[in-house]
């Protein structure tokens, strides 16, 4: 994890690209730039007041996101050092990364105990499904059927979908447990 959070973070200061921070549990959230110092990393940021005003709670974690061409990536700081004359906090590696975002749009986990299942209709066979997460972009569900002609992942186009007795037509993508 610490291999691939340092090529993050390389990419990072390449690409010239920015990190969000904010303290975890606030919504107030600075620009800074990422450095390498030997076996540390800090944060400079260029707005002095907004970082005395985000960050004056030392023993907050800080939450970080980068976007990246691989993605969005977000990890913590779990154990900041401030140096609130210049505008930075030094920190080791992270030694958790969060999560990578590589869609366009957010994507909803749906929880199974939600439930939400459907029927999708192909070539006329309603197929009993499982929405499993959910997103501006589009929809995943998991299709438990004896049809040996999908394969996961699979886009299939001219699906229908009928949900509270509305229906839409819809382009659907199988999940990798079709």
């Amino acid at each position: 994890m610490e291999v691939l959070l340092q090529t993050i973070f390389k990419e990072t200061i390449q690409e010239k690209k920015t990190v969000n921070a904010w303290k975890k549990g606030d919504d107030k959230v600075l620009e800074g730039k990422i450095k390498t110092l030997k076996s540390n990393y800090t944060l400079s940021f260029d707005n002095k007041a907004g970082f005395e005003k985000v960050f004056s709670d030392k023993k907050s974690e800080i939450c970080c996101k980068i976007e990246l061409q691989r993605g969005l990536v977000f990890f913590n700081i779990d154990s900041p050092m401030f140096n609130f004359e210049k505008n930075k906090i030094a920190f080791h590696t992270p030694e958790v990364l969060l999560r990578v975002q590589r869609r366009d749009h957010f994507r909803l986990d749906i929880e199974p105990e939600m439930n939400i299942s459907s029927y999708l209709y192909y070539k006329e066979t309603p197929l009993l499904s499982q929405m499993t997460n959910l997103s501006a972009g589009g929809a995943a569900f998991v299709v438990e059927s004896l049809f040996s002609d999908f394969v996961p992942g699979e886009q299939l186009d001219n699906m229908v979908l009928f949900v509270e007795d509305t229906e839409g037509r819809c382009s659907h993508s199988m999940g990798g447990d079709s």
